[in-house]
């Protein structure tokens, strides 16, 4: 039926509530259909629809980036978040087109409104929509000497909830030298990076960097035995410590940082009796512009692999919630278990299409958006 018998309204309402993929399909419908649904404004509202949804436990995906120790190449695969409590069917995503003599080893992953950015190399980095197929290459960023031998760590988010249109990329080369850590922030607004200052050199990372509202996260060791999280505004590109106030043994043991629902949270695993550990979840709760909160939402015991615990106890972290207070959980190589607060036990998730010679460098949730790499 042309779209002239339908009102545009109605169309919009119809069109903002299917997922992406039932999107790209409908703009060969016409021309009409084509342009709503590349427009600037039906993007945002449905990436906005898209958060509601996830929020509902609906239309979550699980980003799963892998090493073969048997072909020694990196695949990435996308897989349904609800569907995990059952067998899981998942899909082999179809990444950018890249050099090969690019590729340095491993492959730094972190996520942002269905944006991943890929980091194969010190100066080959790709922001990638694996959903509608689109990436761009972000140009090299500021060359720093001796940085080829650094531990490099990147995140992505844009600079504040209300303004979508500049995507950053933070770049921290951990690089032992006098002068300190480097730090460098790319805008796809400009298409360039520059410096924004220096961490200490006594500075060390403790896991990934986590965004959550425009605001990068990450645990921070600094020698010889202080420990906190250092929280750096990409609207303002300030650093600021951020306290652990009336909980600070629970920031001194094993901790890793995620995000859920837009929320920073913090876990923490101790005391490992007969492989098995405790573990919390703790939330942090804004409650003004220098202020924070924390609160314990969870307390249970999980299993870890039956090898060396200090070696492997940092693979055993937690990917997502899942509807009904369900966790699921990265293991050691290709192994996600799924815990059940109703039984108190724990499930391995079995997915069909996953090889067992697979290595797990990162497990994210992501929703899936309309958002171009290249219109940003």
């Amino acid at each position: 039926m042309p779209d002239n018998f339908i009102a545009h309204d109605n169309i919009i309402d119809v069109l903002i509530k299917l997922p992406v993929r039932s999107l790209l399909r409908f703009k060969l419908v016409c021309k009409s259909w084509r342009s709503l649904i590349e427009d600037g404004q039906f993007i945002n509202f449905h990436q906005d629809r898209c958060k509601s949804d996830i929020k509902n436990y609906q239309n979550q995906k699980i980003f799963l980036s892998c090493y073969g120790m048997v072909t020694e190449q990196i695949y990435h695969y996308s897989l349904d978040a609800p569907s995990l409590q059952h067998d899981s069917v998942v899909s082999l995503l179809k990444p950018p087109t890249v050099p090969e003599s690019s590729w340095g080893g491993k492959v730094y992953v972190n996520s942002c409104s269905g944006l991943f950015v890929l980091a194969l190399s010190p100066y080959n980095i790709v922001l990638w929509n694996p959903t509608i197929r689109e990436s761009r290459k972000i140009p090299s960023p500021i060359s720093i000497h001796g940085e080829e031998q650094s531990h490099t760590f990147y995140g992505l988010g844009y600079d504040s909830p209300s303004s979508k249109d500049d995507y950053k990329i933070v770049r921290l080369g951990l690089i032992y030298h006098p002068d300190g850590h480097d730090v460098q922030i790319f805008s796809t607004k400009n298409d360039s990076w520059k410096l924004i200052g220096k961490l200490p050199v006594s500075y060390d990372i403790e896991g990934d960097m986590v965004v959550a509202d425009g605001i990068v996260y990450m645990i921070i060791n600094e020698r010889p035995d202080n420990k906190f999280i250092l929280s750096l505004c990409l609207k303002n590109e300030n650093f600021e410590e951020i306290l652990f106030q009336g909980c600070r043994d629970v920031i001194m043991e094993k901790t890793n940082l995620f995000t859920v629902e837009g929320c920073l949270c913090l876990t923490k695993f101790s005391s490992l009796i007969n492989e098995l550990a405790d573990f919390e979840v703790w939330r942090m709760k804004k409650n003004g512009t220098m202020s924070y909160s924390w609160s314990k939402v969870l307390a249970i015991t999980v299993p870890v692999p039956d090898d060396n615990w200090l070696c492997t106890r940092i693979h055993v972290l937690p990917v997502s919630f899942m509807k009904d207070g369900g966790i699921l959980f990265r293991r050691s190589k290709a192994d996600l278990l799924f815990y059940d607060p109703k039984t108190q036990k724990f499930e391995e998730v079995k997915i069909a299409g996953l090889e067992a010679s697979l290595y797990f460098y990162r497990a994210l949730t992501y929703v899936e958006t309309l958002i171009s790499p290249n219109a940003l």
